[in-house]
């Protein structure tokens, strides 16, 4: 499938991704609890119109009663299911993450609808 600017990466990227995805699942399937008590956090305690990466959450939540997940695979599919459920939308900005073992790469900004 192409992306936004007509590139296809074919066959071998289609895989990846369905990889991915899977994997996600299998992490989120574990984790269903969990996940219940993430999604009300965003819901109820990320203020409506706040602006931000994944990380800056993520670490709020790792400091609340919540506490990290059984498999760190799992903050992939909290962002996922938070747009999926219309609570996060991608602004179309990228920011660099700043922890540790996040080596500043770029990941989507997002804002609480």
């Amino acid at each position: 499938m192409a992306d936004l600017f007509g590139f296809d990466d074919g066959d071998e990227g289609r895989r990846a991704r369905k990889r991915r995805d899977e994997g996600m699942g299998l992490a989120a399937e574990h984790s269903k609890e969990w996940l219940v008590g993430v999604m009300g956090w965003i819901e109820w305690e990320l203020p409506h119109g706040w602006v931000g990466i994944s990380e800056d959450f993520r670490l709020e939540i790792e400091g609340s009663e919540l506490g990290k997940p059984h498999d760190p695979h799992v903050w992939g599919s909290v962002t996922k299911l938070a747009v999926e459920r219309g609570l996060l939308v991608p602004t179309g900005r990228w920011r660099h993450m700043r922890g540790p073992l996040s080596n500043a790469r770029i990941t989507r900004e997002y804002r609480r609808v």
